[in-house]
């Protein structure tokens, strides 16, 4: 009765549209100043998202006052009349127009491309990526900007090195050197053990600005250059500048305070830095689902595609910023989905698994491919027409017919209960844990060293980890048994393990994986723009001719001492009379890192010190 009642309220019920339709303008308008390519295009979906809340809210008020029998105050001739007729039509029309506005200048300006030369070079990495599957995918049409792109390009097939292990392929890929000369050698090393110069160094101490979007080893981001967003193996996330961490929080599943991550205050700082409306509906969507529950499986696959859009949103938005001469963009997950579903996609190689043909996973790797395609289509239609582009990828992909499987530590479960997750950072490189306090407190490490030493299986009384502490208070924690699986692992035939007195389930700590794809060494290359020839052939090149041609093309001395070659043969007949290679004997030290910026910012000292961390 009191939503009837209020129904008859014959300007309420005028009113109510048009408090709604004001409302949307003016949230619009406070996303649009913030972030003028918010909208990707017009849509329902985003007005019903942004004003359905706040026109809930006004009827609920609306139903409150009605059923405590409070009676509006009547208006004065001038707002009824306001309310009435053409007033109500012209206001209701004036905010459609806004509304619309909003979306069409978000959409030109999303459809606008860079100054010409900014950048110059655009290095796309698509880690894994293999011919074996981009060409049957181009065959069916699944892959239109890949094919668009060696239709007008060069492509080939690129051989990796060994180790084939990403952290040193893709500083190869940077440096030109192998790992024994750029002493990139596993997965705990950092930015800070790199010995060798760049293509990224020699750019900026050319006068070129460079933007490393997800470059492996670039962690901290300490170097000089117009932004770094590190990738995985980042051990917080700590970005450049500061307050793009907010991606790298969501991406990392670490705060830059320690704790807990805030998706919603992680979306809505994402989204003031450039995220757009399906990036952010797309992570938003995730994490909805997220706390209705994934398997581990699932979750993967979900977090890996859901991300996509919006890292690719952010990477726009910092070319748009900062108009770098040398950028780069990489992506991931296509190695991490390749693992983990190979067996999906090809079940007819593991026989022993039985996979049904319409297994869910089936597309898992496919749809990461095509999604990748679709990114990497609308980082290109923001390119200058004068930006050559190289797509690549540090190795291949295979199935593996003996698909090993492992146990895994969740070391936020572990973490939790010992109530030490809001001060400490941790990440998990090869299956084994670093955790690092927020603040340098030895006698926390030492704490929680003990304490974690302490942690037996009920059953066996055996200890569970080891624990070290290395360099820079780490603290690295490993099992004291096999990871690989097996029928008489601890993990297994002891059902709890016990943790300061009380007893938990062995499995919230300990969770499998099976690894069906492996690395193959023929990975992809393809390069495309107005020095590339167009359907090109390119022969016999590894990642070592990478960084030589890379400086080739922007027209920058290269080292003698580097052992690739330019890849000549993808490389215009024009160019290459008007641009004869220029050669020095050496590059020198390498830049070291500025030790001034190594200083915490003051903002993350002010959240230490409210969560009285610090004094």
């Amino acid at each position: 009765m009191a939503i009837i009642n209020i129904m008859k309220m014959k300007y309420l019920n005028r009113f109510t549209p048009i408090f709604f339709l004001y409302t949307l303008c003016g949230i619009g308008l406070g996303v649009f100043v913030n972030n003028p390519t918010f909208f990707d295009s017009f849509s329902f979906w985003p007005l019903l998202a942004i004003g359905a809340p706040f026109a809930c809210i006004w009827v609920f008020v609306l139903i409150i006052l009605q059923v405590g029998r409070h009676k509006f105050p009547p208006l004065s001739p001038k707002i009824s009349r306001l309310l009435e007729g053409k007033f109500f039509l012209f206001f209701s029309l004036l905010g459609l127009i806004i509304l619309s506005s909003y979306w069409i200048v978000s959409g030109s300006l999303n459809q606008k491309r860079l100054p010409s030369e900014t950048p110059r070079l655009l290095v796309l990495g698509l880690d894994g990526a293999t011919w074996n599957l981009i060409n049957p995918m181009m065959q069916s049409n699944e892959l239109p900007v890949i094919q668009r792109l060696i239709e007008s390009g060069s492509k080939g097939v690129l051989e990796s090195l060994d180790p084939m292990e990403s952290p040193n392929l893709w500083t190869s890929i940077a440096t030109g050197m192998p790992s024994d000369r750029h002493g990139i050698n596993g997965y705990f090393c950092t930015r800070a053990d790199l010995h060798v110069n760049r293509v990224w160094d020699i750019a900026h101490r050319h006068g070129l600005q460079v933007g490393l979007f997800s470059w492996l080893v670039t962690w901290p981001p300490r170097d000089p250059f117009a932004f770094i967003i590190p990738s995985w193996m980042a051990h917080s996330p700590e970005a450049r500048p500061f307050d793009y961490a907010c991606i790298q929080e969501l991406y990392l599943e670490q705060s830059r305070y320690g704790g807990e991550v805030h998706p919603i205050q992680g979306l809505w700082q994402c989204i003031q830095k450039g995220a757009r409306w399906r990036g952010a509906e797309e992570m938003a969507r995730f994490y909805w689902r997220d706390r209705r529950g994934f398997s581990e499986e699932d979750r993967l696959a979900a977090k890996l595609l859901s991300e996509m859009r919006m890292r690719a949103d952010l990477f726009i938005a910092l070319l748009k910023l900062y108009r770098p001469d040398v950028a780069t963009f990489t992506l991931y997950g296509s190695d991490k989905i390749a693992h983990r579903y190979w067996h999906y996609m090809a079940p007819d190689s593991f026989p022993e698994f039985q996979i049904p043909a319409d297994h869910p996973k089936k597309d898992a790797i496919r749809d990461y491919y095509r999604r990748a395609d679709e990114e990497f289509g609308r980082i290109l239609s923001v390119m200058p027409l004068d930006c050559n582009v190289l797509l690549l990828s540090d190795h291949g992909f295979k199935a593996d017919p003996n698909a090993p499987r492992q146990f895994f530590l969740d070391a936020s479960q572990l973490l939790q209960v010992l109530d030490v997750e809001r001060i400490v950072h941790h990440y998990t490189i090869q299956r084994q844990v670093i955790i690092e306090p927020v603040i340098d407190d030895p006698q926390l490490v030492k704490t929680l060293e003990e304490a974690l030493q302490s942690i037996q299986f009920s059953e066996d009384k055996e200890d569970v980890f080891r624990v070290e502490i290395q360099v820079e208070k780490q603290i690295v924690l490993r099992t004291n048994f096999s990871l690989s699986w097996h029928e008489e692992s601890p993990i297994l035939t002891n059902p709890t393990i016990e943790i300061e007195g009380k007893s938990y389930p062995t499995r919230r700590f300990f969770f499998d994986r099976t690894f069906s794809g492996t690395h193959d060494p023929k990975g992809i290359i393809l390069m495309h723009g107005p020095s590339i020839r167009s359907g090109g052939a390119i022969e016999k090149a590894d990642l070592l001719d990478l960084a030589p041609t890379m400086l080739y093309l922007l027209d920058l001395p290269i080292s003698r001492e580097l052992p690739g070659r330019i890849i000549s043969e993808a490389i215009t007949e024009e160019y290459r009379e008007n641009h004869a290679p220029k050669y020095i004997d050496s590059y020198g030290d390498p830049p070291a890192m500025p030790e001034d910026s190594t200083a915490m910012p003051e903002s993350l000292l002010e959240q230490l010190r409210s969560l009285d961390y610090i004094k």
